[in-house]
């Protein structure tokens, strides 16, 4: 999964300066020149929903999104273990869903041109079967980790990161 990270992680950072960049530009030419770029907002819209389900994708792998672990952390060793099993493969039910509705919309929508730039509206949608797939993989690396972990050595937040020997 590291391998994944490497390419993502300066993706989502480009998607970011791109994102910056073309607001910008927007808006010197509406203001400045009083000439408004459409094709500015749907760049800007694109890799927003990119970086966005891309970048989701990195919090899980790096077990930084929000969670509340104060009853997980009272419990045995052995507990925590199966818990986060059991969350894990809810969360994988979850994904699923998220990458159906995902293929579903890109499909819908691929035939659709964007008001300016003319892109598919459906590439926007294909970010999140992309990183869908990519976080049921984490998940099952984690998901193995609780499993074969020794319950000593569990940790206590269900969504830390797992190291993979990747």
């Amino acid at each position: 999964m590291r391998h994944v990270d490497r390419i993502v992680e300066p993706l989502c950072a480009l998607l970011l300066l791109a994102i910056v960049l073309v607001l910008f530009v927007g808006v010197l030419f509406r203001y400045a020149f009083n000439l408004p770029l459409g094709w500015t907002e749907e760049i800007a819209r694109f890799g927003l929903v990119w970086m966005t389900f891309l970048g989701a994708y990195l919090a899980f792998r790096r077990g930084i999104h929000m969670h509340i672990d104060l009853a997980v952390a009272k419990m045995s060793a052995r507990a925590r273990s199966r818990l986060h099993v059991v969350g894990n493969l809810l969360m994988a039910v979850l994904i699923a869903i998220l990458i159906r509705a995902g293929v579903q919309y890109a499909g819908e929508f691929f035939g659709d041109p964007s008001p300016y730039l003319r892109f598919p509206i459906g590439l926007q949608y294909v970010a999140l079967p992309l990183a869908g797939i990519l976080w049921l993989l984490a998940l099952a690396v984690r998901t193995k980790a609780a499993v074969t972990q020794a319950p000593e050595d569990e940790p206590t937040a269900a969504s830390r990161p797992v190291a993979d020997s990747e």
